[in-house]
């Protein structure tokens, strides 16, 4: 009779360790998804050939928030109308963007853009970038919605929810972005 209380009480701490044990994990996880990870499915072709419609990005938020953000970096951004995407850092606080027979010019430099898809695209008059905010654009140049429009525009630093760093769906097409 003694030995089966002792096996009752063994049972009861075990199940309660398995509880503890499953809330931190599930804290945990929610914790890495709130504060470090994101993921952003891809609809469109503003991204080719780079993304292609319907992979899964995964993205970090670290960067964002410690000033990791660069020149060519791809990032998921909030547009004004609420809708998120994945868009190329062209310019920074304070640069210069300019866009003339097909170049795009930061600073009053030429870019290097060896992923782009289609290497035809209309002038856009200079502008500056305000302060806090970034500049945008989809390497599918011809079919994208970015901070070339006037309803987009510059993007603000808020609106940035993370750095895209790799296809982590299908997988057999999980790869490093860049």
């Amino acid at each position: 009779m003694m030995e089966k209380a002792v096996q009752q009480e063994k049972k009861k701490k075990s199940d309660k360790r398995f509880w503890i044990v499953l809330l931190l994990v599930i804290a945990a996880l929610i914790c890495l998804r709130v504060f470090v990870l994101d993921w952003i499915w891809i609809s469109g072709e503003s991204m080719l050939p780079t993304l292609q419609d319907g992979e899964l990005v995964l993205t970090e938020k670290i960067s964002k928030n410690t000033g990791g953000l660069s020149h060519g970096d791809l990032v998921i951004v909030i547009y004004p109308d609420g809708l998120q995407c994945v868009k190329r850092i062209i310019g920074m606080e304070g640069d210069t963007i300019s866009i003339h027979d097909n170049m795009v010019s930061v600073n009053g430099e030429t870019i290097d853009e060896p992923y782009l898809n289609e290497n035809r695209f209309p002038d856009m008059e200079t502008i500056t970038v305000p302060e806090n905010n970034i500049f945008v654009m989809g390497d599918n140049r011809n079919h994208s919605s970015d901070s070339r429009e006037p309803m987009i525009g510059p993007i603000p630093y808020d609106n940035i929810v993370g750095h895209a760093i790799s296809v982590i769906y299908p997988f057999d097409r999980i790869r490093g972005v860049k």
